[in-house]
């Protein structure tokens, strides 16, 4: 069964069946989910709202679906101290009363596939 999306129906000879053809489906794993480049950040009050498009491909560029988007935060500029704070499973996020005068935060946001 193709459950690509790209249905093919052929027949052989042409005129119609003639008898059983055999088709052979090539089932690959899907890639990681292709990585979100326009995270958009929004303050309001003492709120981070976080938004970006949704990841609709993997890294091959084949079709997926994403089940969820881990959410992270961190300090460091270079990551390494990211901590997950939270999943969302629209493209938006809100972290609420993290702003404040002395705290510089840093977030990243991941898909996740089922």
């Amino acid at each position: 069964m193709d459950n690509s999306g790209f249905f093919n129906t052929g027949y052989y000879p042409t005129a119609g069946p003639a008898g059983p053809i055999v088709f052979y489906a090539v089932y690959t794993l899907p890639g990681d989910p292709r990585a979100i480049e326009d995270l958009t950040i929004y303050l309001s009050s003492s709120d981070v709202s976080l938004e970006w498009t949704p990841v609709t491909e993997d890294i091959n560029g084949n079709p997926i679906t994403v089940s969820h988007y881990n959410i992270y935060r961190g300090s460091e500029g270079d990551g390494s101290d990211l901590t997950l704070i939270g999943t969302s499973s629209s493209s938006t996020y809100t972290d609420i009363g993290v702003v404040n005068d002395t705290e510089k935060y840093f977030y990243n946001v991941r898909a996740d596939i089922p």
